[in-house]
């Protein structure tokens, strides 16, 4: 098995949008009939989108992560909320703009 699809919902889908190229995703926007506008990045087969939540908040307060190039310079733009050593890994914490504590590595 193999995860294919993330859909993510955001209080603000442009101030997502920024956070998430930080950590170097590159997205285009999106409109599929009578759908939203929203975000889509493609990366090793998975789609990840951004989504409008509903009244413009976030829909939950899922945890993701992701191993990112230049985790040094990733760490200079971004708040890191902690850090910690996983099997010899170094793993930050940032909060992306809805609250979302997303993990991020090299």
């Amino acid at each position: 098995m193999q995860i294919s699809l993330l859909v993510i919902r955001c209080s603000d889908i442009e101030a997502s949008n920024l956070f998430y190229e930080i950590l170097g995703m590159s997205f285009l926007k999106e409109k599929h009939k009578n759908g939203p506008t929203h975000y889509s990045c493609e990366c090793d087969g998975l789609v990840f989108e951004l989504y409008p939540g509903k009244d413009n908040r976030s829909q939950d307060d899922s945890r993701l992560g992701f191993k990112v190039p230049h985790l040094t310079t990733i760490k200079k733009q971004l708040a890191v909320a902690e850090s910690y050593e996983l099997a010899g890994t170094s793993i930050c914490v940032v909060t992306d703009p809805d609250g979302r504590k997303v993990e991020i590595s090299e």
